[in-house]
């Protein structure tokens, strides 16, 4: 079975699905299954830079750079449209990533004409939450060419339940769960802390909808109670957002608890996870949250919100708190009820939780589903 992805930039800042898409390429080469990935709309420079992120690249790898970064890829040109055609012509199936794509139109274009199936990887782009942001020009998009789009794919591609029950009660398709894997498991020593120290840490891309100005104003209400709690808020994303944060926190009387920390990545972020206690993500929406993944490899317990998807994991291992509201007063309760459970036992349900998602286990899901459909 021969697979192409084809994806946009893979910066980091774009979020998830950069990761995603090498964790698969890598995966399916490691199960000796031929990937081809094509990547369209990235700058040298920061494409570069990506490479030396992930540490990993090989001739089995198509650039079709541009001027800016663009989270919607690339208008190809004739020669890139050519040289796409040629390797979807050599495909089994074709995997695109996410949805509203310049490269996604010509690539479902080619497979109509060249008869080859594909399937899609909308990375939350297709959830209920989603589909409200630029309402009207999405609408606009879909009714020109995505809904065929949608359509013509042999499957939609899931992290979650709650992305495939939200899809399929917008769309007649195939959706399958797939998932979503963390690729690197660390060790962890049995040492557990007894009682924690409240340090609370929040790492990922700072957006409005991943609502830190709520976890601001709760944890200023947790620590006049637990004055030796600390609060770090790791990440990049929107500046402006990110100055109106710092100088929120400069307000609260918890402000010499509060830390900013720009975007890290190696062993600085494992630093951090291993010097926290509790990772804590009270998000609007969240396809999967890789970064709570990855802070319960660590044995992170974690209180989120149950617009989290991964909030399905914790509810399974009993590895956090996952609150059913963003009310400052219901964080502030997870908050209490996170430092106040049997921290030992969470620390153990974490790195459960995390083994569970490993994409050593998560590929064969992707490969059984990738090979029922070439083989159909």
């Amino acid at each position: 079975m021969k697979v192409i992805q084809i994806s946009s930039s893979l910066r980091a800042e774009m979020g998830g699905p950069p990761n995603v898409v090498m964790a698969v390429r890598k995966h399916l080469n490691h199960l000796g299954i031929d990937d081809h990935l094509v990547v369209c709309g990235q700058t040298r420079s920061s494409f570069a830079e990506s490479v030396r992120e992930l540490e990993f690249m090989d001739p089995n790898m198509n650039v079709y750079f541009s001027k800016r970064d663009s989270i919607y890829g690339k208008m190809l040109n004739f020669f890139e449209m050519k040289d796409l055609l040629k390797y979807i012509y050599g495909a089994d199936i074709v995997i695109l990533h996410q949805i509203y794509n310049f490269q996604n139109i010509f690539a479902a274009i080619f497979c109509r004409i060249l008869n080859k199936k594909y399937v899609l990887m909308p990375h939350g782009s297709l959830t209920q939450y989603q589909s409200e942001i630029h309402k009207k020009r999405k609408f606009l998009a879909h009714l020109l060419i995505f809904n065929q789009i949608i359509k013509r794919s042999q499957s939609i591609f899931v992290a979650t339940d709650v992305e495939k029950e939200q899809i399929l009660s917008r769309y007649a398709t195939r959706v399958d769960k797939v998932g979503i894997g963390l690729s690197h498991i660390p060790e962890i020593p049995n040492i557990y802390v007894e009682k924690p120290r409240n340090r609370f840490l929040f790492l990922g891309r700072i957006a409005q909808k991943k609502r830190i100005d709520l976890t601001l104003k709760a944890f200023e209400i947790f620590a006049l109670r637990n004055p030796s709690a600390t609060l770090t808020i790791v990440g990049d994303g929107d500046q402006q957002l990110l100055e109106e944060l710092i100088m929120s926190a400069r307000c609260l009387q918890s402000t010499r608890q509060i830390e900013f920390i720009p975007w890290v990545s190696g062993e600085e972020k494992e630093s951090l996870f291993r010097t926290h206690d509790f990772f804590i993500l009270n998000s609007e929406d969240e396809n999967f949250a890789i970064a709570v993944a990855e802070a319960q490899s660590f044995g992170l317990p974690v209180l989120i919100s149950k617009f989290v998807a991964f909030s399905e994991v914790v509810d399974e291992f009993s590895s956090g708190v996952v609150v059913n509201g963003l009310e400052i007063q219901t964080l502030v309760k997870g908050m209490e009820k996170i430092s106040n459970l049997n921290y030992a036992q969470l620390v153990q349900h974490s790195l459960l939780a995390a083994k569970s998602v490993s994409w050593d286990l998560v590929i064969r899901n992707w490969v059984h589903v990738l090979s029922e459909i070439a083989s159909e």
